[in-house]
């Protein structure tokens, strides 16, 4: 048995799209720098960025297992 755990932001429905495309680009900067990643590898995790439409397919595929 494989049981992997994630973390996401979700904004309210109906947040404009330039928005959450100016969250994403922030959380995605922040996941590339060199102390964030250092300091999340240091703890077991894998920091990934990934968009809406990603993270929709994760979450659908998670509810399905």
């Amino acid at each position: 048995m494989t049981v992997d755990s994630w973390f996401a932001l979700f904004a309210p429905k109906g947040t404009p799209a330039g928005t959450v495309s100016k969250i994403g680009n922030a959380v995605k900067s922040a996941l590339e720098a060199n102390e964030v990643r250092k300091k999340m590898e240091e703890q077991g995790a894998e920091p990934v960025a990934s968009s809406p439409a990603e993270l929709a397919k994760i979450l659908s595929a998670d509810l399905a297992t």
